[in-house]
């Protein structure tokens, strides 16, 4: 069984989307072959997020979190959130020469922007080196994809809704120059996912975005 890490700075007590499609992505991924390992605030000191304070912001330096993640040993990562984990996982990621990805949830330039004397330019330009250092970045939607793309954003990978009552799984992404497109519909040579991933779009999602990785491999050789 595979293991996967998920860092993410959003988990309980919140309730929310990216929360709710964690959880199921947890308890469904070990029907595929997966083991989840989540990275969250839990266990960690946190402070409230200002302007949000229902977010808690993981204070942690980002060696203890690199300690955490060599005991783990995953072999795919996933940073869910560009908080504090995520940077710390990020780092990580890159110091050791690993591939990951990442994936877009909300218009965080745009909220901070109207809280605060923060330029969007400015949120959208750190974002961009955030996930334009990783193999791929998922988004949900065409729209967010092309306003992505615009602003500069690389390797983004789209994921697609079943159509027609068909398990069909597609993200479209370039990682070491080579184009990736993937269905799970049953065809040669084509991956096969289990009929019970069509009842969890999240599993759907993360599955595509295992096997991509897979694809790309883990580990940059050295």
């Amino acid at each position: 069984m595979s293991r996967l890490l998920i860092a993410s700075d959003a988990w309980h007590p919140q309730i929310n989307g990216v929360v709710r499609t964690l959880e199921r992505l947890a308890r469904h991924l070990p029907e595929f072959g997966i083991e989840p390992v989540m990275l969250t605030p839990d266990g960690f000191a946190t402070v409230p997020c200002p302007t949000y304070p229902e977010i808690r912001l993981t204070v942690a330096w980002p060696g203890s979190i690199g300690r955490r993640l060599d005991a783990i040993d995953p072999d795919h990562v996933h940073i869910a959130t560009e908080g504090p984990i995520g940077f710390a996982v990020r780092r990580w990621c890159l110091r050791n020469r690993r591939l990951f990805t990442t994936s877009y949830h909300t218009r965080f330039p745009e909220y901070l922007a109207a809280r605060l004397p923060i330029p969007v330019g400015w949120s959208y330009a750190m974002l961009r080196a955030f996930h334009n250092a990783g193999a791929g970045c998922m988004v949900s939607t065409r729209s967010i994809e092309i306003e992505l793309q615009e602003r500069g954003f690389r390797n983004l990978m789209r994921w697609m809704p079943i159509s027609s009552g068909r398990a069909a799984i597609r993200t479209r992404s370039t990682c070491r120059g080579r184009s990736i497109s993937m269905s799970a519909a049953s065809r040669s040579r084509r991956i096969s996912a289990p009929s019970s991933i069509a009842r969890c779009p999240a599993a759907r999602w993360w599955w595509a975005t295992v096997r991509s990785s897979r694809r790309c491999g883990v580990r940059i050789p050295k």
